[in-house]
């Protein structure tokens, strides 16, 4: 029959148990080292007795314990003679309560399957634990070497898991969280980046910690993700009729002054600021009448037709132009040939008279009619004449038209020629302008990849996501007297919660979703005689601990000076 609980955890006693209990971490924080100056030897011993056997084996009674204590203490000898030769002593006194190790119990709450011995002993009486596949209810049963026990996986959970709170409790921690979700989103809409940096270093957040490896490479990865979209998203902006745009409105904002447009363009372009005012003023000089004096005040949307415009300009059109004027000079010829300005009809008048008058002359001078030949002759030259002077003035008015429109149409051509050669310049400067900004992309954010296996690694590494707040959404207040009278009516969403707070699955008798108890990491030694499977719950008790040199298979809190001490008591006793 196991003995009583009195006290068990008391402050003012102070004793270290078998538990993982926070006040009993407290006892150990706060115990000191053991004064045995000015006490007896009998003092002595049953001081160590009663401070030892209050971690070893404090529900079992004192008849119980003597039942189990054996006096032969086993060490390990060691065969090696170049060991032998440092003289590190065996502590066999530690071996005082090995006998325990050996029970079921104990064995369990090595394992890490139980929160103390008292709940081991619940869980073998309960009949939850198996030894080599066979369910043992006695908390007693001593263990073999070789010998496979395990212990229902739910059970361990309820063991190592947190305390599952109430549902009153979880209303109230959840009223306080969702006013806080709903502060933090709030700052984070207003300021996002600053809001950023405190979350990176808040201590409470352990960022200021160790990171295990799979989180850091999940926030590496992310952070990655980040920084590429970053160049993709500058990359884009680095289009030359966005740059183009981008002088436009600067420079005609800053006034006439070469020096005011300079300094307004420095912040944007760097030292790409000279090209970008030498592209102004070409585009000035060149496309004036493009270009309309209420630059400044025009709106993005003409603003941006204007760029495309600009830099539309159809150098094939032109050449068209070209050449179909140098063709029309080439048609023109030398005002000197009357044929080239009179129609048809007048060429073919011209053409024939002197045939007929050739024929009638020959007819009147075989007929002798050399008068009327005469006189026909006379009216030929006359028309001949009249014909030749009209022609000529004629082609001088036609001739001096088409010169002018000649005229006018190189003057064109020239402007179109000087418009390309300055239009090439220009594209050519923005394409340097845009390979420049690029490159100073990439050398700026290349440098912000971090590798996943990095050793010194910051959380203040990590790169921000100028996005990371739009996907952030506030709750709605909740009612805690509502979610008292039926749970059911908790509603909660957030982020990182769904359900109540540790209530997630309400038939659960541990905290859902399942997380470790706190103060567990002081009480977490594993055991050399015993090796555990944590996936499924089992373990192999390998041997009984036993003690080597310079240490001990027992695990205990008490150093060499208490269990010689109570060894001695319980060895004059059974004398």
């Amino acid at each position: 029959m196991t003995r009583k609980i009195s006290a068990l955890n008391s402050l003012s006693r102070g004793h270290i148990r078998t538990s993982w209990n926070k006040y009993n971490l407290f006892n150990l924080y706060k115990k000191r080292n053991v004064n045995l100056r000015g006490k007896s030897l009998y003092q002595q011993k049953w001081y160590s007795k009663a401070e030892s056997r209050a971690y070893h084996g404090e529900h079992l009674t004192e008849k119980q314990w003597s039942r189990t204590f054996v006096p032969n203490l086993k060490g390990v000898a060691q065969l090696d003679s170049g060991l032998q030769a440092h003289n590190t002593e065996t502590p066999l006194v530690l071996q005082t309560y090995a006998p325990l190790e050996r029970r079921l119990d104990f064995a369990l709450f090595r394992s890490f399957f139980a929160s103390s011995v008292r709940q081991a002993r619940r869980f073998i009486l309960s009949s939850h634990v198996h030894v080599n596949g066979v369910k043992v209810i006695q908390p007693s049963y001593p263990l073999r070497p070789g010998d496979i026990f395990s212990c229902n996986p739910e059970k361990v959970l309820l063991a190592l898991g947190a305390k599952k709170p109430s549902v009153k409790q979880a209303a109230k921690i959840d009223f306080v969280t969702v006013n806080k979700w709903n502060d933090f989103v709030k700052k984070a809409k207003e300021n996002p980046e600053k809001t950023w940096n405190d979350q990176l270093l808040r201590k409470k957040h352990g960022w200021n910690g160790e990171i295990d490896r799979n989180t850091q490479r999940i926030l590496i990865a992310n952070s990655n993700k980040v920084v590429k979209k970053i160049i993709e998203t500058e990359q884009e902006k680095c289009d030359p009729e966005l740059i183009l745009f981008d002088i436009l409105r600067i420079s005609s904002n800053a006034g006439n002054s070469d020096v005011a447009i300079l300094k307004a363009l420095t912040p944007k372009f760097g030292g790409n600021a000279k090209k970008c005012l030498t592209i102004y003023q070409d585009l000035l000089s060149t496309f004036e009448n493009e270009i309309p004096p209420s630059l400044p005040n025009l709106s993005d949307q003409k603003l941006s037709k204007l760029v495309n415009r600009i830099l539309g300009f159809n150098i094939q059109e032109t050449d068209k132009t070209v050449k179909q004027e140098t063709s029309t000079a080439k048609d023109l010829k030398d005002p000197k040939d009357p044929k080239d300005f009179k129609d048809s009809k007048d060429s073919k008048q011209s053409v024939e008279p002197k045939e007929q008058a050739a024929s009638k002359g020959k007819e009147l001078v075989d007929s002798k009619e050399s008068v009327e030949t005469n006189q026909n002759q006379e009216n030929t030259k006359v028309d001949e004449e009249a014909t030749s002077t009209f022609a000529e003035l004629k082609r001088s008015e036609i001739f001096n038209s088409e010169e002018k429109k000649l005229q006018k149409k190189q003057e064109k051509e020239k402007t179109i020629k000087i418009k390309v050669k300055k239009l090439q310049s220009v594209k050519y400067t923005l394409n340097q302008i845009t390979s420049s900004l690029r490159n100073q992309i990439d050398a700026e954010y290349n440098s912000k990849f971090i590798n996943p296996n990095k050793d010194n690694f910051r959380v203040t590494d990590l790169v921000l996501d100028p996005e990371w707040h739009k996907n952030l959404k506030p709750h709605k207040p909740i009612n805690i007297k509502e979610i008292v009278e039926d749970e059911s009516n908790a509603k909660i969403f957030l982020p990182f919660q769904k359900g109540l707070y540790g209530r997630q699955e309400a038939e659960k008798p541990y905290f859902t979703p399942w997380k470790l108890r706190p103060f567990m990491g002081p009480f977490a030694i594993y055991p050399h005689h015993i090796e555990i499977d944590f996936d499924t719950c089992h373990a192999v008790y390998l041997s009984d601990p036993v003690a080597r040199p310079g240490s001990s298979e027992v695990i205990t809190p008490f150093g060499k000076d208490i269990s010689e001490r109570a060894f001695m008591f319980y060895q004059r006793k059974r004398l």
